[in-house]
Formats: C-alpha cells, sequence, structure tokens
C-alpha cells in the first residue's frame, strides 16, 4: 500500500466514473476476508511499457491453489516518481 499515490483512483470498464481508491480497496479487503486464506490474487505476467511508468498486469484469482474459473483480470497502471520509488496512480 505504500506503493500507491493516496490521490489513486480505479478505472473499472463495468462503471462509468472513476472508482474511489481507498473505497475499492477496502471491498476487496473484506472481499478476501471473507474468503479466509484460501484465496489468492496470483499474477500471470507483467509487461513494462514504453515509458517506464506504465505497466500492464494479468491475474487470476485462487482458490486452494486452482484458478476460480471467470476471475481472469487485466490491469493497466500509472505511476509516477516519488523520489527513487514510483508510485501508482
Amino acid at each position: 500500500m505504500e506503493l500507491i499515490d493516496p490521490d489513486c483512483t480505479v478505472e473499472h470498464a463495468s462503471y462509468y466514473k472513476p472508482l474511489n481508491f481507498k473505497k475499492t480497496m477496502s471491498y476487496f479487503a473484506r472481499l478476501m476476508g471473507s474468503m479466509g486464506e484460501n484465496a489468492k490474487f496470483a499474477i500471470d505476467e507483467v509487461c513494462q511499457g514504453v515509458e517506464p511508468t506504465i505497466a500492464v498486469v494479468m491475474w487470476h484469482l485462487e482458490w486452494k491453489g486452482k484458478i476460480i474459473p471467470f476471475t481472469q483480470g487485466l490491469s493497466f497502471y500509472t505511476c509516477s516518481p516519488n523520489g527513487e520509488e514510483l508510485l501508482i496512480r
């Protein structure tokens, strides 16, 4: 969480306007908490863009080490410099 800009927004294809990051993370925390320790986000691939501040991540959800059907995702990230680190914005 320390690498995520406090003003980060989430743009989801299912919603017509950007979502508040803190509320989105709260939702995912509750979701993962209700599913227990057996649920995990798994990263399939990470690709960096031509600009070093752009990245794409392919991921899916797993339950007890097995892929949960229809839970694959593709996320695009834009980052901004923060000293020697990059913050996801």
